[in-house]
């Protein structure tokens, strides 16, 4: 988390980056957004960088469920989060 209390996109693509090379499957498992705060993380970028470095992506959408479209087939157009990793 970064200190103003969004999910640190960054320090996810370190992680992502630093694991690339081990020969294992690797998973990254987050919540989508938090009904307590009313938090919503970008789940699209998440999944691309999880891709990008060939990780599978897991999201936990009990909190926010009632509040979000769920899409479990690529980018959603509807949602307000606008972003791209350029490939390396």
């Amino acid at each position: 988390m970064t200190n103003d209390g969004d999910f640190d996109y960054n320090y996810l693509e370190q992680r992502m980056k630093h694991f690339s090379g081990r020969n294992c499957m690797k998973i990254g498992s987050f919540s989508a957004g938090s009904n307590i705060v009313g938090t919503l993380f970008d789940t699209d970028r998440i999944s691309i960088i999880c891709h990008k470095y060939s990780a599978l992506a897991i999201f936990d959408y009990a909190a926010v469920a009632p509040y979000v479209e769920i899409n479990m087939n690529g980018v959603s157009r509807y949602r307000p989060f606008n972003f791209q990793i350029d490939a390396d």
